[in-house]
């Protein structure tokens, strides 16, 4: 077990209140698209993680990335708080629900969606792992279908067009499966 897994003193726990004022300062952050504000909430070799993305660079890289490419799709954009952060009950950690709001207005990369005018609102977590009060580690979570979905890359569920593509699947699939039985 690694040191960040092992379980923590309870003193050393995340608090309530500084955890209700860190999320503020980070939204806020977010929210002045600035990456400086970002990355001094963070260690200086913070860990991006955000799995519907290829591997983001570490520390104010990733910030400044991440600020970057938000920024350039939704120069409007906010974030929200929807929930209090929840605080594990063994380690410095935290889950942070949020939402983003924005108008599509450039590019989105990855994975590349053309700018469509149209105003988006996507849902999700972000996960913090702490070492002393900063972040190292930040997962960032949102359902990347619902994304497409708003941004007209994918049909909606239930409609004609979703009924196509799962009809294709099925071709697809039947395909991959005689060619496995080869």
């Amino acid at each position: 077990m690694s040191t960040d897994e092992q379980a923590t003193a309870p003193a050393e726990l995340l608090d309530e209140q500084f955890l209700r004022d860190f999320a503020s300062r980070w939204h806020a952050a977010w929210n002045a698209y600035d990456p400086q504000q970002v990355a001094a909430l963070c260690t200086d070799d913070v860990e991006w993680q955000q799995p519907s993305s290829p591997p983001l660079p570490h520390g104010y890289d990733g910030a400044a990335l991440l600020v970057k490419q938000l920024h350039r799709a939704s120069p409007d954009y906010r974030f929200a708080e929807t929930e209090p952060p929840y605080a594990s009950f063994d380690r410095r950690k935290a889950i942070v629900p949020w939402r983003l709001t924005g108008t599509m207005t450039g590019p989105l990369d990855p994975p590349g969606f053309a700018p469509t005018g149209t105003r988006i609102q996507i849902e999700g977590d972000d996960h913090w792992e702490f070492r002393g009060d900063l972040v190292y580690r930040c997962r960032i979570l949102y359902d990347a279908n619902d994304v497409a979905i708003q941004l007209g890359a994918l049909p909606a569920p239930g409609s004609r067009g979703e009924r196509l593509g799962v009809a294709l699947q099925h071709l697809q699939a039947r395909s991959m499966r005689r060619r496995a039985a080869r």
